[in-house]
This record gives structure tokens, sequence and C-alpha cells, in this order.
């Protein structure tokens, strides 16, 4: 390699350097484009979910304390950007499947429109400062633990449960769960047994609407459905009657959660609690006959979130408990 004259001479070929300007400005512009495609990589809209870290702090009652709001953001900014490392780091692995599938060959990284090694290089940095978040607040042993177990699981979750029979709903669960627990260690609020036994079968019952619905995208027009990880056709009808009995455990944990004494120290007319539960039913049953239709997209708890009657649902909700806890 030498320079003759300004040009820039590599074997036989020859670059001038206006080639050479014009050349970086493209890698720069490409640079640019591909931004945007990065932030919709670490899918942000799926930050929703981890709102849940707040759960504790309303349920605690100290939704107008401004310090445990301000932990609780805090862990909601640092568990958003943890999970947008692993969702990075499963578009990195899945690349190659994502692009057969119907819908998820629209995500940046099966699109081309962003290479595996921009999301590589965005996974360490996004879990450095989600784990340096965790020193601004009370307990950052306690929310380091949860953070840390999250983590392992989700990775365990990539790399092996995900293909594993009835082990990876109950690990989605487990991870939907383990951003409630962050909530308490957050806000340094002491755990309820009630609070995590409703957790656990209300996302294992999303969790299998989950799977439910990704059977359902791969059915080809014969009716068969092909092998989804470790199901086969037949389990769906199963996955469907294990969702549903979930759903309706919800449901009846909270009915017995009425006539604890912990909601007796919580609620002046914990009696109204009791208009819960048929608002549980109703919402549990709604999601599994959207999902038997093929009217449920793959992650419900999204759905949930975005959809108008659950947002309706949740206000009556909040109201009722609100109702028990101020009424003279």
């Amino acid at each position: 390699m030498h320079a003759n004259g300004g040009v820039i001479s590599v074997g036989t070929d020859a670059v001038g350097p206006s080639e050479a300007r014009n050349a970086a400005k493209t890698t720069g512009k490409d640079r640019a484009m591909a931004i945007p495609a990065i932030i919709r990589a670490m899918r942000p809209h799926h930050w929703l979910k981890n709102g849940l870290v707040f759960v504790p702090i309303l349920l605690n009652h100290d939704v107008f304390d401004p310090h445990a709001i301000a932990y609780g953001a805090i862990a909601f900014l640092s568990f958003s950007l943890l999970a947008s490392s692993i969702y990075l780091l499963n578009d990195i692995v899945d690349v190659e499947a994502d692009r057969r599938h119907p819908t998820k060959c629209k995500r940046p990284l099966a699109a081309g429109e962003i290479t595996k090694a921009q999301a590589y290089a965005m996974v360490p940095g996004l879990m450095i400062v989600a784990f340096g978040l965790a020193w601004f607040l009370p307990r950052p042993d306690l929310y380091l633990a949860a953070l840390g177990a999250y983590l392992v699981l989700a990775l365990a979750y990539l790399f092996f449960l995900k293909r594993k029979l009835l082990v990876d709903v109950l690990g989605l669960a487990a991870l939907h769960t383990l951003r409630i627990l962050a909530g308490n260690a957050a806000a340094d609020i002491p755990l309820s047994s009630w609070l995590l036994a409703f957790s656990m079968f209300l996302f294992l019952s999303l969790a299998l609407v989950k799977r439910y619905a990704e059977l359902r995208i791969t059915q080809d027009q014969s009716g068969l459905k092909k092998v989804g990880r470790g199901y086969h056709a037949e389990d769906i009808e199963a996955l469907s009657q294990l969702g549903m009995a979930s759903g309706c455990t919800c449901a009846l944990i909270m009915a017995l959660y009425v006539d604890s004494a912990a909601v007796k120290e919580l609620y002046r007319y914990p009696q109204l609690i009791w208009l819960v539960c048929p608002i549980v039913l109703y919402q549990m049953a709604r999601i599994w006959f959207l999902a038997r239709r093929g009217q449920m997209p793959d992650d419900p708890l999204v759905f949930m979130i975005r959809d108008w009657r659950s947002q309706l649902m949740g206000a009556v909700v909040v109201v009722i408990m609100v109702s028990a806890s101020v009424l003279p």
C-alpha cells in the first residue's frame, strides 16, 4: 500500500481522496440509519411489562410516597435496560429461525436492518447501566439479588429452558414474578405471599397463552401444527386447558385473600375486594377466548396493557380498592 500523487493505491485498485470521503460519509450515514433500528430491536414497547415493579408499591399504599415512586422508577428503568439486552441476545441467537417466521422476520436483525456486531456491542453497556442503577436504591443488595436472578433465569431460558416442555412457561411466569419481587426490593417493602401466589398463577396462564398463540401462528392449511420447541400438534388443547385452570386459580387466590388477616390491616372495607374476583375471571376468560379464536398476539401481557377493555377493567379494580381504603 502506498500513496502516489494524492491517490491511495491498494494492490491494483485506486481510490481517490473524494471517493474515500464519500465512502466515509456513506458509512456514517449507515450508522445513523441503524440507530432507530437498534432502538426498535431493544423493544421499548415491551418496557410496559416492567411497570410490574410498581405493583408492590401500589398495593402497600405508598403511591403518594415520593421516595417509593422514585425507587420504583429507578427499578423500572433498570429492568427495561436489562430486558433490552436480553432481547438483543435473543434476536442474535434466533436470527435464522426469525427469518423463517411469518411475523418475527420483521425484527430489525432478522430483516437485515442491523448487524450482529451492532447488536452485540449494545449488550454489555445496557447490562452495566442496569446493574449500576441499583446503587441509587435503599437496599441495593436485595435489588441486585432480584436483578441477578432475573438475568440468570433469562439467560437459562434463552439458551436452554425455552425448548423444554412446560419448563419454558414456568420460566416465563417466574421472569414476570421476579419483576414484582424486584419492586419489593427496590422500595424495601416486605414480601406478600398472597401477591406471590397470585402472580405465579396469573403469569403462568399468560405464558401458556403466549405459547398457545405461537402454535396457532405456525398452523398450516391442513390444520396440522408444526412442532414448536418442546410441543407437538396434539399438545395445543392441553395448553388451553391448563392455562384456563391457572387463570381460574387467580380468582380463587383473590377470594381467599379477602378473608385473610393481611387484607383487614390494609382496607377499611375488605368485603369490597370480593368485587375484584369476577373481574379477574372475566379478564382471564376473555384472553383465552381471543386466543382460541386466533385473535391474540404472541405477547398477551402487552396486549392487556394496550387493550381498552383491559384498561377499563384495571381502572375498575383500582376504584374498588381505593374505595375499600378511603370510604368512611
